[in-house]
């Protein structure tokens, strides 16, 4: 499984705005909680994300679901 650095912003993020409040652990240990599972990084560079930002779909919470194109979009995007 791959997680990227937006996680980690997400996560504090809603930690410290309250709405994740049992998530200190998860926020104070991000790192080391990532390096002992089975996820590694996913290694999204400058291009990725200016690619992402002119995707015709958009919304505001980027946890928040988006309509499938958008997903499809990306993933060509990333995988080439």
């Amino acid at each position: 499984m791959l997680v990227d650095n937006a996680s980690a912003w997400e996560t504090s993020t809603k930690y410290r705005l309250g709405k994740l409040s049992e998530a200190t652990q998860a926020v104070d240990r991000f790192q080391e909680l990532i390096g002992n599972s089975r996820m590694a990084p996913l290694p999204i560079t400058v291009a990725h994300v200016l690619l992402a930002g002119d995707f015709s779909v958009s919304h505001r919470d980027p946890v928040a679901p988006a309509p499938e194109p958008a997903f499809e979009e990306f993933d060509q995007a990333v995988i080439g």
